[in-house]
């Protein structure tokens, strides 16, 4: 069997979904160095500067290789619980008492006052 000359593309890495919270000035210069790069996206720029990281931190890899299997696991939130709802609360706002377009009941069911009473079918 050949193999052809051009293989085909390497598979994409998987990747993880991380919420994180930046200082608003890293943030920013996050921004800045993505438009001073060309172009990309969060994603590209903080996994690229990540890299840097591991690779140039001459004290990271020595570390990994004394300490294999940890891995430190994101906190995870405590679910809060959601406040009741009591079922007596109002659906709607209430109208203002000195609203001048405030209609009894008796005329809100009336053919002529009803909420379509200028409508023309």
């Amino acid at each position: 069997m050949t193999t052809p000359l051009i293989p085909p593309p390497p598979a994409p890495p998987k990747k993880r979904t991380v919420n994180a919270r930046l200082e608003e000035s890293i943030f920013e210069d996050l921004k800045r160095y993505i438009v001073y790069a060309g172009g990309g996206d969060f994603s590209h720029v903080i996994n690229k500067g990540l890299s840097m990281v591991f690779e140039n931190d001459t004290g990271f890899r020595p570390w990994v290789a004394a300490h294999p299997g940890t891995i430190s696991e994101p906190r995870k939130k405590k679910p809060q619980p959601k406040p009741q709802q009591s079922p007596k609360a109002p659906l709607h706002k209430d109208i203002s008492s000195d609203s001048p377009t405030r209609m009894t009941r008796s005329e809100s069911e009336s053919p002529a006052g009803g909420a379509h009473a200028g409508a023309v079918s």
